[in-house]
């Protein structure tokens, strides 16, 4: 075996070597969490959108999803198809975005009274979408299936869908984050407006059976 064939062949075997011990890139991961961080002053005192009659009691029941809402970003650019991405996550599981702020919304900014026992309606949610719709406008989608119900009676049933419009000169993915924070608190407000509406008429009906 002549030099130049011995030479080659240790070429070969580094190269291959090499190319079996090496890795890929690590997978830069990024986080975000859709909720708007302007912080409120408590020492404010302000008692700004409080319900007036705030002896409203209701229990936040089950916030669930299924098992497609994870900590992935989900998105989709057509009505069957949802893909994930893989170098963008939410900070948390998309239904504690959810529970934290119906929480805000509900017994913070609109003067629910939170009941620990059955004795009061509970709030029941299922997060049905929780993404980036990328056409065909642009926008973030939150869907959430939300139950009202006492030990006797189912008071509302009802599927709501908001989405908030993904600003064109929007600094990356920033303003779907942004977007997606809209939405989730434009839904809280929606579904704290018809539980507020469904108890006191449920409050007013067993007043007048007394």
């Amino acid at each position: 075996m002549n030099t130049e064939t011995v030479l080659g062949l240790l070429l070969l075997a580094c190269s291959s070597g090499c190319a079996l011990t090496s890795k890929a890139d690590a997978l830069s991961i990024r986080w975000y969490t859709p909720e708007n961080t302007t912080a409120r002053l408590t020492s404010s005192g302000s008692q700004d959108g409080v319900i007036a009659d705030n002896a409203l009691q209701v229990q936040l029941g089950r916030v669930r999803s299924g098992g497609n809402l994870r900590e992935k970003i989900a998105y989709r650019d057509s009505a069957y198809e949802q893909s994930y991405y893989e170098d963008k996550r939410w900070t948390e599981r998309p239904e504690l975005f959810v529970r934290r702020e119906l929480e805000r919304t509900m017994f913070e900014e609109h003067g629910f009274k939170r009941a620990l026992a059955a004795q009061a309606p509970a709030v029941e949610v299922e997060v049905v979408a929780f993404e980036e719709v990328i056409g065909p406008a642009h926008a973030a989608r939150v869907q959430l299936k939300v139950v009202v119900h006492d030990d006797k009676d189912s008071l509302l049933e009802k599927t709501y869908t908001v989405e908030r419009p993904v600003a064109a000169d929007a600094n990356g993915f920033a303003g779907v984050v942004q977007a997606m924070a809209l939405a989730l608190d434009a839904v809280a407000e929606e579904i704290t407006a018809d539980t507020a509406r469904v108890v006191k008429a449920k409050a007013g009906t067993a007043d007048l059976t007394k």
